[in-house]
C-alpha cells in the first residue's frame, strides 16, 4: 500500500513514523458506544468505555506503508428487556492488526442470575464474532486514510506546494544573508579606510569588528602569527658589510603580541626575545655566533648580547658590525612587523 509522508521525506523513501493514536482512540470509542446486540430477548449495549489503551501509527519506508495497532479495552455492558435491566464489565485484551480475530474478551455481571450469567458467557463466546466485525471495520477505515485516491492526491498536491514554498524561502534567506554579509564587509572596509587616514606613529584609531558599534569596547584581535611573522622576516637575512656580509638565521622567537582596542584607540603591544644564528665573512676571516636580543618592545632600548661559538683569528672584526649594521637591520625588520600588525 502506497502512502505519503512528511514534506521532507523524498519518495517516501526514509523510515517515517505518523501517530493515528488519537484518532485509533476516537475511532474505536465510537464503534464501541454504537455497538448493538441482541441474545435471548435482551437488548445488549456498551455504554462507556472506561479504559482504552494502546497505540495506532502508519509507518513509511522504501515507498511502502504498514499499518500498526496494539489496543486493551475495558468498558461497560447493559441488557435491557422491558422491565429487567442487567448490567456488568468487559475486558478485551490485545487486538491488533496482525490478530485481528484472535484476542481473549473476558465478561463479568453486577447481578448474579440465570439470565445474567447467560448474558455473560454469550459476550465471552459467541459475541466475539460480532467484536472481531466491529475491529476488522476499524482497520479498513484506518487503512483508507492513508490509501484514498483523492487524499493521497490532495497530499501529493500539498507536499509539492510545501516544497516550493520551503525552495522559495531557503532562496530569499539566502540571498538575505548574502547581502547582510556583503553590507556588514563593506562597512567594515570603509571603517578601516577611515581609521587609516586617521592614524598616526603614537596614536591612531582602531576598527573593532563588525559587533563593535564605533568601536566602542574594548576588544582584544588575536596575533597568533607575531613570532612567526618576526622569524620569517629576519631569517635569512644577509646584511653587506665591507668586504663581506653577515648572514641572520632566527633560531628562536618568544613572547607575544596583542592588538585591543578600546573607545575608537587601537592599542598596539607587543614584547618578544629574539636568539639569532649570525655567520660572518670579511676577506678570508669567518666567524658565526649568536645575537640575543632579551627585549624587543615598544619601548625596550633594543640591548644586543653579541657571543662568538667559532674562536678565529681576527673575527673581533665582526663585533663593530654586528653592533651598528646588523643591529640596524633588525630594527628596520621589526618596523616592518609593527606596521603590519596595525593593521591587524
Amino acid at each position: 500500500m502506497a502512502g505519503v509522508g512528511s514534506v521532507w521525506n523524498a519518495n517516501n523513501w526514509h523510515w517515517e513514523e505518523k501517530n493515528y493514536k488519537q484518532w485509533g482512540n476516537s475511532r474505536l470509542t465510537e464503534l464501541l458506544l454504537g455497538l448493538r446486540l441482541k441474545e435471548i430477548g435482551y437488548s445488549i449495549t456498551f455504554p462507556e468505555v472506561t479504559k482504552l489503551t494502546g497505540e495506532a501509527s502508519v509507518n513509511i519506508r522504501k515507498g511502502k506503508t504498514i499499518l500498526l495497532f496494539e489496543y486493551e479495552i475495558e468498558g461497560t455492558w447493559k441488557a435491557i428487556q422491558e422491565l429487567t435491566t442487567y448490567d456488568g464489565k468487559f475486558k478485551i485484551i490485545e487486538f491488533n492488526q496482525e490478530e485481528i480475530d484472535d484476542f481473549q474478551l473476558e465478561a463479568t455481571a453486577t447481578q448474579d442470575t440465570e439470565d445474567s450469567n447467560k448474558i455473560k458467557y454469550f459476550l465471552q463466546s459467541k459475541a466475539k464474532k460480532e467484536f472481531t466485525k466491529l475491529f476488522q471495520q476499524f482497520y479498513r477505515e484506518f487503512k483508507e486514510l492513508e490509501s484514498n485516491s483523492v487524499k493521497l492526491e490532495i497530499d501529493k498536491k500539498r507536499r509539492l506546494e510545501e516544497e516550493e514554498k520551503r525552495k522559495v524561502a531557503l532562496t530569499e534567506k539566502s540571498e538575505e544573508q548574502a547581502k547582510i554579509l556583503k553590507d556588514a564587509q563593506e562597512r567594515e572596509a570603509q571603517m578601516r579606510e577611515e581609521v587609516k587616514k586617521q592614524r598616526n606613529e603614537e596614536e591612531f584609531k582602531g576598527e573593532g569588528s563588525v559587533w563593535n558599534t564605533g568601536s566602542y569596547f574594548w576588544e582584544e584581535k588575536s596575533v597568533s602569527w607575531a613570532c612567526d611573522r618576526i622569524k620569517s622576516l629576519i631569517t635569512d637575512k644577509v646584511v653587506t658589510i665591507d668586504n663581506g656580509e653577515i648572514k641572520l638565521t632566527v633560531n628562536e622567537v618568544l613572547g607575544d603580541s596583542g592588538v585591543s582596542i578600546r573607545k575608537g584607540k587601537k592599542i598596539i603591544t607587543y614584547c618578544h626575545e629574539l636568539k639569532i644564528k649570525w655567520e660572518g665573512k670579511v676577506g678570508d676571516i669567518t666567524a658565526n655566533g649568536e645575537i640575543h636580543l632579551p627585549d624587543i618592545s615598544e619601548d625596550s632600548s633594543f640591548d644586543m648580547h653579541i657571543t662568538y661559538t667559532t674562536n678565529n683569528p681576527g673575527q673581533d672584526i665582526f663585533r663593530g658590525f654586528l653592533e651598528k649594521n646588523v643591529k640596524d637591520e633588525i630594527k628596520a625588520s621589526i618596523q616592518i612587523f609593527v606596521n603590519q600588525l596595525k593593521e591587524v
